[in-house]
């Protein structure tokens, strides 16, 4: 499964934002935007939330630890 996401920056080791229950990538905007001045940074959105579907994707934390894990 592809996650929607914004990437940008560079660095050896990405910073991988991850919204919390109910959220979507958005949230983590002023986070992205400050370390993208330093690092590699990637803002996701997980299955079903923002721009990802959920696609039959159980809506357990397992499940999207897993597709996120898939993911990076």
């Amino acid at each position: 499964m592809i996650l929607s996401h914004d990437a940008t920056g560079s660095g050896p080791h990405p910073l991988v934002f991850v919204h919390g229950w109910c959220c979507n990538r958005a949230h983590m905007a002023g986070l992205f935007h400050h370390f993208a001045k330093t690092h590699h940074v990637i803002a996701v959105d997980l299955p079903g939330h923002g721009g990802t579907e959920l696609a039959g994707v159980p809506a357990t934390f397992d499940a999207f630890s897993g597709v996120l894990a898939d993911f990076m």
